[in-house]
């Protein structure tokens, strides 16, 4: 009899445990400045925001991280926010100078953590403004990609200017946002510039061949007539420094 109910409270015993483990929150890898496992955020806003992540690291070491995931159950979004940031170390070690955005899409909450070293530029009260004013709103319409780039945006030029630098990623972001007829090319310029290309091209073909259109890269993405990137800071995301948070922040459900 006494070993059965040792077996017995073995048996309880494991399924305890079992059901513990199953209610443990899990916290994914990072994928970059923008680690979308709830899969919200469209590709080209991604890439800008990474864009802008990785030049503001290379101007200021400051990091700024965004997660979206489900949900963040068993635990609060704070607390998540909170534990994420430590386990990736979000900034620089020694000058925990990260900013985590995440968001709990099933839960619809949003939170946002801010290291020590960016507290005094990044206090509490503000990061709540920006959480009510730009994410809210966004978030509320579905649109989560619009909404994490306006606020990264706000993060990004403040931390800039704390510092003294100048993203060009702003100066873009502010172009496609507000374009201007100036910016746009005269019918005269495209003409001249589409007859110019034609010319280019006669030239290869009769001096060169056919072979020499593909040498001069005129059918590929990469060769002399694609489109230039952005460029290039730093060589992309090399992974978190290592900061700390203080386990403040703001945010809430939207």
């Amino acid at each position: 009899m006494k070993i059965k109910s040792v077996f017995l409270f073995l048996i309880i015993s494991s399924l305890f445990a079992i059901s513990l483990s199953a209610e443990e929150a899990t916290y994914p890898k990072p994928l970059g400045y923008v680690s979308d496992y709830a899969k919200v955020i469209p590709s080209s806003e991604k890439e800008t925001l990474s864009a802008l992540c990785q030049e503001l690291e290379a101007k200021t070491t400051a990091q700024i991280a965004i997660a979206t995931v489900e949900s963040t159950h068993p635990e609060s979004i704070d607390m998540y926010a909170v534990n994420l940031f430590s386990r990736w170390g979000v900034g620089q070690k020694g000058k925990d100078n990260g900013l985590l955005i995440v968001v709990a899409k099933a839960d619809k909450k949003i939170w946002i953590e801010v290291g020590y070293g960016l507290e005094g530029i990044i206090p509490d009260a503000f990061a709540h403004q920006v959480y009510l004013k730009q994410l809210v709103p966004a978030f509320r319409k579905a649109e989560y990609g619009k909404g994490l780039l306006s606020a990264t945006t706000t993060f990004a030029k403040k931390i800039a200017t704390e510092s003294g630098v100048k993203l060009s990623s702003l100066s873009s972001l502010s172009q496609s946002r507000y374009p201007t007829q100036a910016a746009k090319p005269s019918i005269g310029k495209r003409i001249f510039s589409t007859l110019l290309s034609l010319l280019f091209f006669a030239f290869i073909l009769i001096f060169f061949g056919p072979l020499g259109l593909l040498f001069f890269g005129m059918g590929s993405r990469g060769g002399y007539w694609s489109g230039g990137g952005s460029g290039g800071f730093g060589g992309g995301f090399g992974g978190f420094g290592g900061g700390s948070c203080g386990g403040g922040g703001a945010g809430g459900g939207w």
